[in-house]
């Protein structure tokens, strides 16, 4: 067996100085111990050390313990830079976790990093392009050949909500409703999803906009209208100076 509980509990150690850092420097000394292969895979086997079994403990899953501190920390991370407004450093984040999950560990994340990433953007400057790429790069839809297959669950709502959320913080509502629409059969939606699209709609209201009003009250408003033009008129022709004839 895999003693990981040393690669684990440095994890966490850098999960718990990210949380109380307000410099992105955490970050970046969390992602070279990620990319440090040899040091964070330094786990051997305790029955034999030959280098075949070395080899093979190596190619085998983490624990759960591994994976949740792996996680737990990345979304300190995507906070952190978002709050930051870091934009570039958001992907890195996700580029170096993903990475180092699929090739080094074989291991499944959670898809709520995605979520995560996507928020922490919607906090920057980045404009909805780069939002937009963040989906698409890592979701996968209903197609099980996609080349990153790393996550452990289909997105939920969480992940299309705060998507939905996102392209709305760049005007873009139409997209917003559209992608609701592409994805409603796929991912089983919330009541939240429902309260998101109506708040969006809400806010896309010009303050000072008429009501839509039905076909019967637009034909009392035109008729209104026209006696009240008419009766203007009438008016202003009694007003007129008396003018004597020739």
């Amino acid at each position: 067996d895999c003693d990981w509980s040393v690669p684990t509990a440095q994890i966490v150690s850098y999960g718990a100085d990210i949380r109380s850092s307000r410099s992105t420097a955490s970050i970046k000394s969390f992602l070279v111990f990620l990319q440090g292969k040899n040091s964070l895979l330094a786990v051997e086997s305790v029955a034999d050390k030959t280098t075949s079994s070395t080899s093979a403990t190596n190619n085998s899953p983490p624990p759960q313990s591994f994976v949740d501190a792996i996680g737990d920390s990345t979304i300190q991370a995507l906070r952190l830079a978002g709050r930051a407004g870091d934009f570039r450093l958001i992907f890195e984040i996700m580029e170096t976790v993903t990475t180092v999950a699929a090739e080094s560990f074989q291991m499944k994340l959670p898809p709520r990093l995605v979520g995560e990433a996507i928020d922490a953007l919607s906090r920057t400057k980045a404009n909805a392009s780069k939002i937009r790429q963040m989906w698409t790069k890592y979701y996968s839809g209903n197609d099980k050949n996609k080349s990153l297959q790393i996550f452990d669950s289909p997105f939920s709502a969480y992940e299309l909500n705060v998507m939905i959320r996102a392209l709305a913080s760049r005007s873009k509502i139409r997209a917003s409703i559209d992608l609701y629409h592409e994805q409603k059969e796929r991912i089983r939606c919330d009541s939240y999803t429902a309260s998101t699209l109506l708040r969006i709609l809400e806010q896309s209201i010009e303050p000072n906009q008429e009501p839509i009003l039905s076909i019967a009250d637009t034909k009392k408003k035109t008729t209104a209208t026209s006696s009240l033009v008419t009766s203007t008129e009438t008016t202003a022709s009694n007003n007129l100076p008396y003018q004597h004839l020739p």
